[in-house]
This record gives structure tokens, C-alpha cells and sequence, in this order.
């Protein structure tokens, strides 16, 4: 029975306690250390706390799975742990454009600390005994960057018990509804939002909501939106998200860059066609194939949304079809499954 350490922060800490839920169930031994209860050694360092080591050693495990690998792929360089690095995004394109962020909004120090924070992440996949990106986009922006470390795609899983189509509960929109989830944390991901303006200015007898916060919400807010477009602000997840998604008559994914967003798949539990830009990982977690748009197709986006308002039997047909196939192929219990066989493979227990 292999035993598995699961490293991680408090944003993805209800995502790791359930995916440690379902290696149990596959009869591993598991236990989830949130880096957030840990405090650092001194900050420029970035070295784990004595108190986190021990806690490592005391459990002794078999391997490590880890999303925040900038701070413990050192320990397994030490402590000979295998690290299992988990790759949620394109550390190595999104930087940049961070770092345009940075220099506008933060002062001299904070700069620095956040090249030195991507210098020791970026560099501590040289210790790590495999990368696991979160879809086969990343698994090829890896390789390039890392091509002697081992690669294994493990695609981001959801728990389906929240996703329930029910009389509960109501939001009020103004329909036609085209909803969007949005995290505004990454540039590249935003100004495809921004590029999707014209649409809604194309659309005026459409109604397009968009809930989401960030930093970078303003980038978008402050240009010259058509009325018909609405900022909802942040939702509360799962419940405020599941009953927009609900009320919507169709969700749209207007992204500039993207590997694996959990929006889109919460769409297709909730019976939701989803139409989304055909970029990055996005291709690989949408069923339908035709309802992904290039970048910047003003007319494509346009067609695409007003046949699938002009045809309910197409939405319905879609949105059935959507949610049989995350539930296939990205339940908690199919990511436990694959991680264990994988452990259990590199392992030998």
C-alpha cells in the first residue's frame, strides 16, 4: 500500500483533500499538508519550516505529490523523495506578462522577490521525479523546457456531487443568457475576454453576464462595454456558481490562454453548451469540437451563439451529451485511479 504525502495551499485544498479521498478508496495511505499552516523560514530564502520537515519525515512517504513544488522539490532533493509536480499552467509564457503587472503595481522589493519566487520554481523541476501537467498542451510546453524529466498527464478532475440540476434555488437573468466564469489573474487569459467585446457589440439583443474577480478585472472594465455586457463580480463556489450556470441558456469561454478551466467543465455538468476559444487545453475538456472558436473570429463567435439560441433542441442535445462526458472522464475517482496505478507503477507497492 503505497503511502503519499499531498502538498499543497489553501486556494486547491478542498481539490487535494478529495483526490487524497479517492486514492483511499483505491486503499493508499494519505496525508494533505497545506503549506498556508506553515510558516517560512525567512521569506527571501523561501526554505520550508522545520516544523513542515518533520511532519514530512514522521510520515516517511512513499512519494510526494505537490502543487506548490517551488518549496518542497528541495527537501526531495535531500530527503530523496520522489516528487510528483503537479502543473496547473504555463509558468514560463505567463511570467512575463506578470511580471508587466508588477512593475506597475508593486514596488522595487516585491519585483525582486517574485523573479527570485519564479527562479526557484521554475528551477525546481530539476529535482522533481516526474511533472504532471494538468492536460496534453502543458505535457508539450513541458517537455520543451524539461525534456529529460519524466512526463505524465493527469487531467484536472472535479467532485460531481455539488453539479446537481434541481428546483432548488433561482438567479435572475435576462434572457437570451450568455454567462461566462472568469478568472481575471492572468493576462494573456483576459484580453481574449477584451477581444470578445466585439462580439457583444456585434449581439446587442443578447445578454452576456460575466462573474469573476482578479487583478486584472480592470483591464476589461474600463474600455467602452455595450450595455448588453454585465460584471456580476465574484460568485460563491459551488452554490452561487451553480445556480448561474442554471439560470444560463448557454456558457461562453472567450479565453487568450487557458489550460484546464474548471468553468467549463462545471458548464457541462450543468447541461450548459459550452462555446470557447480553440486555445490551449481548452480543445480537450469540450465534447463538441464545432463549438471551439479561434481567437478573434468575430463572425465565427457570432454564428455559433445565435444558431445555438435559435435551436433549444440543439442546446438540450449538447448540454446532455456535455455532462456524460466529464462525468467519463474527469471524476475524482478516474484522477485517484490514474495516480495510484501510476504510484503503484513507479513504486512497486
Amino acid at each position: 500500500m503505497p503511502r503519499i504525502l499531498f502538498v499543497t495551499q489553501n486556494v486547491w485544498l478542498q481539490h487535494i483533500l478529495k483526490l487524497a479521498e479517492g486514492l483511499r478508496e483505491c486503499r493508499a495511505d494519505t496525508r494533505v499538508i497545506c503549506l498556508n499552516e506553515y510558516p517560512l523560514a525567512p521569506r527571501f530564502t523561501l526554505l520550508p519550516s522545520p516544523r513542515l520537515v518533520s511532519n514530512i519525515i514522521e510520515f516517511h512517504p512513499d512519494v510526494v505529490f505537490t502543487d506548490v513544488w517551488a518549496f518542497d522539490a528541495w527537501i526531495a532533493r535531500f530527503a530523496r523523495y520522489p516528487i510528483l509536480a503537479y502543473l496547473r499552467g504555463d509558468i514560463w509564457n505567463e511570467f512575463p506578462y506578470y511580471m508587466q503587472w508588477m512593475r506597475r503595481t508593486n514596488g522595487f522589493q516585491r519585483r525582486l522577490f517574485t523573479i527570485w519566487t519564479h527562479f526557484i520554481r521554475e528551477r525546481g523541476l530539476d529535482f522533481v521525479h516526474t511533472i504532471m501537467p494538468c492536460c496534453k498542451w502543458l505535457a508539450h510546453i513541458a517537455e520543451k523546457h524539461r525534456p529529460h524529466r519524466k512526463m505524465r498527464v493527469l487531467y484536472h478532475s472535479m467532485d460531481m456531487a455539488p453539479w446537481t440540476i434541481d428546483n432548488t434555488g433561482e438567479m435572475e437573468l435576462k434572457h437570451p443568457a450568455a454567462v461566462s466564469v472568469f478568472s481575471f489573474n492572468v493576462l494573456p487569459k483576459v484580453m481574449g475576454l477584451v477581444r470578445f467585446i466585439d462580439v457583444v457589440r456585434a449581439m446587442p439583443h443578447v445578454n452576456f453576464y460575466v462573474a469573476g474577480s482578479g487583478p486584472h478585472m480592470n483591464y476589461v472594465t474600463s474600455r467602452d462595454v455595450p450595455q448588453n455586457m454585465r460584471f456580476v463580480g465574484r460568485l460563491s463556489h459551488p452554490d452561487g456558481v451553480r445556480l448561474f450556470l442554471k439560470a444560463a441558456d448557454i456558457f461562453v469561454h472567450p479565453s487568450g490562454l487557458d489550460a484546464t478551466p474548471s468553468a467549463v467543465l462545471e458548464a457541462q455538468m450543468m447541461k450548459k453548451p459550452v462555446v470557447a476559444t480553440n486555445t490551449g487545453g481548452i480543445p480537450e475538456i469540450v465534447c463538441e469540437r464545432s463549438l471551439l472558436i479561434e481567437d478573434g473570429d468575430i463572425g465565427a463567435w457570432a454564428r455559433t451563439i445565435q444558431s445555438l439560441l435559435d435551436h433549444p433542441e440543439d442546446r438540450e442535445r449538447l448540454g446532455e451529451r456535455g455532462r456524460s462526458f466529464v462525468q467519463e472522464n474527469f471524476s475524482i475517482q478516474k484522477a485517484a485511479s490514474n495516480l495510484c496505478n501510476y504510484i503503484v507503477e513507479i513504486t512497486g507497492h
